[in-house]
């Protein structure tokens, strides 16, 4: 194994790792706001980003690998309408209020929306890539 690829892997590591702290610590404090105010939609979009951006460090590697190759930049349609698009359409009823029973099939729970902002997260750098 390259002694490069060892230090990027490390430093990786601990940049997931210190931003899991940290967000911790900022997800608490936005817990007790919420608390206090008595508006859960601040700790609803703040758990929200905090995976989402969760999701897009997880990419890190997969862009500095596209990033090194040759071409334009590019965005995927297809991938967007195809996946990207009915996360949203999931997730959109979970904070505003809709009147459509067909958003309500399904129960959805506070922990399949954080999954959901992470996969949402992780397919982002997809959409994005280099073309030839």
């Amino acid at each position: 194994m390259k002694k490069e690829n060892v230090k990027f892997k490390i430093v990786f590591i601990l940049l997931i790792y210190t931003y899991l702290i940290v967000s911790n610590i900022l997800l608490q404090k936005m817990n007790r706001i919420s608390e206090i105010t008595y508006n859960q939609i601040i700790l609803i979009w703040s758990n929200l980003i905090f995976y989402f951006v969760l999701g897009i460090l997880l990419t890190i590697p997969f862009f500095l690998s596209e990033a090194k190759k040759k071409g334009k930049w590019g965005i995927n349609y297809k991938y967007l309408l195809t996946f990207i698009l009915p996360l949203v359409i999931i997730v959109f009823p979970y904070f505003y209020p809709v009147s459509l029973d067909f958003f309500y099939l399904v129960y959805i729970s506070e922990h399949i929306i954080n999954a959901l902002a992470v996969v949402s997260g992780y397919s982002l750098i997809f959409i994005i890539n280099k073309k030839d």
